[in-house]
């Protein structure tokens, strides 16, 4: 979950630390691919998540028609992910320049190898795993407001953020044939993620997470009323069953 979503829950159970966010942990290699050798836009997704299957229909049915024939016949769209079925892919065939791949052993190669990755998503919840390895990857993204969320990135600085279709068409020309931009969201993207999704950052962040937890002192609950008490106001007290 992102910090957002731990503060939703502290504050349904008015329990300032009862959930603690834990950022997901990757560790994948940079692409040893310069921008010239990199070709082609990458979204990635479990298309069993009804976000990404929206997201999927969003980017082909709104975003990809506003984008030049040229631009995608030189970086054709390929849609990465399981349970691809025919009915989601709908919008996607009636248009050229998308590879419709399904599922894939690994991702990583075609993490590697797209110049850019999109994540069109306009609903969901948590950190996107999807983002997190593209950058991670130094793979640089376009994306929505939505998909950024509990990432703490920066609109030109990490990624470029887009919520309109024809904004998002235009980052992702603008992404595609930009080398300064695409080398600096390349770089920064992959610092940040890697400062907070590293390993080392995920051990540490754990390890804190665990060190609070235990200095907590431990409450029972009365099971006849739901309420939880701690071992001092339980001390002389008649036990309820």
């Amino acid at each position: 979950m992102s910090q957002k979503e731990a503060d939703l829950v502290n504050d349904f159970v008015n329990e300032p630390s009862h959930a603690y966010p834990v950022a997901l942990m990757e560790d994948l290699p940079p692409s040893p691919l310069d921008f010239n050798e990199r070709k082609g836009i990458l979204f990635v997704g479990n298309f069993r998540h009804l976000p990404n299957t929206a997201g999927v229909k969003y980017l082909c049915s709104e975003v990809l028609p506003l984008i030049k024939e040229s631009v995608l016949a030189e970086h054709p769209v390929y849609i990465v992910g399981n349970e691809l079925d025919p009915g989601i892919a709908e919008p996607c065939r009636r248009l050229g320049n998308v590879r419709l791949v399904g599922w894939v052993p690994s991702v990583l190669p075609y993490l590697e190898n797209a110049r850019i990755a999109v994540v069109p998503l306009r609903s969901g919840a948590g950190t996107k795993t999807k983002l997190i390895q593209s950058l991670t990857v130094g793979t640089p993204s376009v994306s929505t407001t939505m998909g950024i969320e509990g990432l703490n990135l920066k609109h030109e600085e990490h990624v470029l953020v887009a919520d309109s279709p024809i904004d998002f068409a235009h980052s992702i020309e603008h992404l595609l044939e930009n080398r300064e931009l695409w080398q600096r969201l390349a770089i920064q993207g992959r610092t940040h993620i890697n400062r907070v999704h590293g390993r080392e950052a995920v051990y540490n962040s754990f390890m804190q997470v665990i060190a609070e937890v235990m200095q907590k002192e431990v409450k029972h609950v009365d099971v006849s009323q739901g309420i939880a008490v701690s071992p001092s106001e339980l001390a002389g007290a008649e036990i309820v069953k």
